[in-house]
């Protein structure tokens, strides 16, 4: 993946297809490696904004997964996040939310309940806002983390609305600082957008 990591995504993508094609000829079409390949491939695509490409090898991978580690694996839980936010970036919002819900489910199965985690963490992400926002100003890079941070354990605890806010909070100054096309930009755009379909904001 270290040509993702160097966002030469067009060279990523034309390994990932390759592993996919060895890996089917190979191992056949209902390895759990074949599922890896494509769950790789999905996730360049979707750095690519090429969400409908996206969906179909992440498509092609749940079955081999469920099949091969059963409906509750992490495994699982991890292609269903992946394909909750294509169906959000397509604004398929009702396919969006059955996914997204699955992948909440086996998380909550597979760790435990975390309700008190998050209660416990949200006072600490809390302080890091104030101290960053006091120490570095309102505009400042390392403020957006703490503000996504934040942002992120009210999501968990289901306080969207109060979770809304740091993440808008949090794009304003990555915009600012990264511009449009940063990864940076683009993480808290998807929490946003997981946000609004909690809230059943669509639009």
């Amino acid at each position: 993946m270290c040509f993702l990591n160097l966002r030469k995504y067009e060279e990523a993508k034309h390994y990932a297809e390759r592993a996919v094609a060895i890996r089917e000829k190979t191992l056949g079409p209902t390895h759990s490696l074949l599922a890896e390949s494509l769950c790789n491939l999905g996730g360049i695509l979707m750095h690519m904004g090429q969400y409908n490409e996206a969906r179909t090898y992440l498509e092609r991978a749940l079955p081999i997964a469920e099949n091969v580690h059963g409906d509750d694996h992490p495994n699982v839980g991890a292609i269903l996040n992946s394909l909750g936010l294509c169906f959000m970036n397509l604004r398929k919002y009702e396919e969006a939310k059955h996914y997204t819900e699955r992948a909440v489910a086996i998380r909550e199965k597979t760790l435990g309940p975390t309700q008190s985690l998050y209660e416990e963490a949200k006072p600490y992400a809390e302080r890091a806002v104030a101290i960053r926002e006091k120490t570095l100003g309102p505009t400042q890079s390392l403020l957006a983390d703490s503000l996504c941070n934040l942002g992120g354990i009210l999501m968990h605890m289901g306080q969207y609305n109060e979770a809304r806010t740091y993440l808008e909070r949090a794009l304003s100054i990555a915009e600012n600082v990264h511009g449009d096309n940063r990864r940076k930009v683009a993480a808290t755009l998807n929490s946003l957008g997981l946000c609004f379909l909690h809230l059943r904001k669509y639009e």
